[in-house]
């Protein structure tokens, strides 16, 4: 007698292959897909290998929130497999049996599955949910090595500016969203699509930039973004209301005494590093009860390109402002003694390491 595994399943045809949807519980995910062990060389894998510190981050999007979703994951089947339809009026919708002693192996979507597999360790009633399975029949080492490379030759994450636009549960993406709503000059002149500018865009700053910001501003991990309050959120607020107070080139834009490409081109007070670096330096000045009177020494701050001061910190050699969170870090300790806050030591040695 020959045992088979059936499920519920819709037939579809693409480049005169035969392949089959159906919706899989997340309960036999780990018995009946497997996946390519990352132990088996590349060149004869039919994917990446996995990535296990992306496998908490999936685990946890599941366990923590209330409303997540998941797309198909795409995998094949090397036995016997047979589509039956449910009727003749019907014939691309029926039943999909797969002889017991198959293998499913997942081709697309190794991470997603590990993730579940993970979530449901800590939460046993995740089995019952279910996600749609996309399956093809196994046509060699080869076929599945192209069909990796074709899922995923178009795939492009959506940029970082529209992460934050859009992601109604990050309460930092919230604050960051409502401080442009409250502040002109950043709704006016961010860019809340790209996470670098054209040189000829009329924009300042991109959304993205001012997310990372407010992150060094709140000094923002997993437990105080779990804490995220009203009143870090006005904080936010408070903090970029007086850098724009005392943003004298920023105002000039505003008031279209220069265009937006010639204050990108002449000075760096916009640039996404300098941007990041008032966050850091934000994170230092809300110890001190007088911080909003200390910003009011960024007018004094000389933000031209060409001041000598940047070169080796935010400008490399060839010219070019450069963006890591090395120089965010330097670019900060460089704002805030300019700002005559004074740095430690240590701090200046920093400085002098890269001069």
């Amino acid at each position: 007698m020959v045992y088979k595994f059936t499920m519920p399943a819709v037939r579809g045809n693409q480049c005169s292959r035969e392949y089959y949807v159906g919706i899989v519980p997340f309960g036999l995910l780990p018995r009946l897909f497997l996946y390519n062990e990352e132990f088996v060389p590349a060149k004869v894998r039919a994917q990446r290998p996995l990535n296990q510190q992306r496998v908490p981050e999936i685990a946890n999007y599941i366990l923590y929130n209330d409303d997540w979703l998941f797309s198909s994951l795409t995998a094949t089947v090397a036995g016997e497999i047979e589509f039956i339809p449910f009727d003749e009026r019907n014939p691309d919708v029926g039943t999909l049996q797969v002889d017991m002693n198959a293998s499913f192996f997942i081709n697309d979507g190794q991470h997603r599955r590990a993730g579940i597999i993970e979530a449901m360790k800590q939460n046993p009633e995740l089995a019952r949910e279910s996600i749609s399975v996309v399956i093809y029949p196994d046509e060699g080492q080869e076929r599945a090595n192209q069909m990796f490379a074709d899922l995923n030759r178009y795939a492009q994450k959506s940029t970082k500016s529209l992460n934050v636009l859009y992601d109604a549960r990050d309460p930092l993406s919230q604050a960051t969203s409502e401080m442009m709503k409250r502040i002109e000059i950043f709704g006016f002149f961010t860019d809340k699509d790209r996470v670098s500018l054209a040189s000829k865009s009329p924009k300042l700053f991109t959304l993205g930039s001012l997310y990372e910001a407010n992150k060094y501003l709140l000094k923002i991990n997993r437990k105080k973004l779990r804490e995220f309050s009203e009143e870090d959120k006005e904080t936010i607020i408070a903090y970029w209301t007086e850098v724009v107070k005392n943003m004298p080139i920023w105002a000039m834009a505003r008031h279209g005494e220069m265009k937006t490409w010639e204050v990108r081109e002449e000075y760096i007070c916009s640039h996404s590093v300098i941007i990041q670096a008032l966050g850091l330096v934000g994170s230092y000045l809300l110890e001190r009860s007088d911080w909003q009177m200390d910003l009011s020494a960024l007018q004094e701050v000389d933000w031209r390109r060409s001041n000598p001061e940047w070169k080796g910190v935010v400008i490399s050699a060839n010219g070019r402002v450069v963006n890591s969170k090395p120089v965010v870090k330097l670019s900060a300790i460089l704002i805030r003694q300019k700002m005559g806050l004074g740095i430690s030591s240590a701090e200046q040695k920093e400085l002098d390491s890269v001069r």
